[in-house]
């Protein structure tokens, strides 16, 4: 599976072949969506074009429009991104204070069984922050699909939504 980059609605032609966190970071910070494809999307424009012999250049690529439903996956996988994000926050930070390495909020609740667990506390507070901002940006979609809220006008926005961990 590839990830190729939208942005103003348009394939940019940048493909990757996976995504890390700072990838996927920069692109977001640049308002741009990721769409997840079996391959890069085609150019409809030639690779070079050759104005004489020994002279070429590159023309802007053009690509097809991506279609209503691509564009709605890709800004779903971007909101999906940005709650793992939040949920993960508290975690990393909780590694960093006690030196261990708990990976995420599933491998927390592997842990909220077992009330003689050092760490027992936090993982049971982990595991039902991340029930609660899961079930409160589902609530969120509803109601917007709904026209009971408003979309947020931005990404930064929806961030101010998210509950707190405390």
């Amino acid at each position: 599976m590839k990830y190729t980059v939208i942005n103003n609605n348009k394939f940019t032609g940048v493909t990757y072949d996976a995504l890390t966190n700072d990838i996927i970071e920069f692109h977001i910070n640049k308002g741009e969506m990721f769409l997840e494809v079996e391959q890069k999307p085609v150019s409809t424009q030639p690779a070079d074009i050759e104005v004489q012999p020994g002279v070429s250049y590159t023309p802007e690529r053009v690509y097809p429009d991506p279609t209503a439903e691509q564009l709605e996956l890709a800004l779903t996988s971007i909101y999906e991104f940005i709650i793992e994000n939040h949920i993960q926050v508290p975690i990393d930070e909780y590694n960093k204070l006690n030196g261990i390495k708990l990976k995420d909020a599933h491998n927390c609740a592997n842990y909220i069984n077992n009330p003689a667990y050092s760490h027992y506390d936090f993982c049971v507070k982990s595991w039902n922050f991340n029930v609660e901002v899961w079930e409160f940006t589902r609530q969120l979609q509803i109601d917007i699909a709904e026209g009971i809220k408003e979309k947020p006008a931005s990404i930064e926005d929806f961030k101010l939504l998210l509950p707190v961990f405390v």
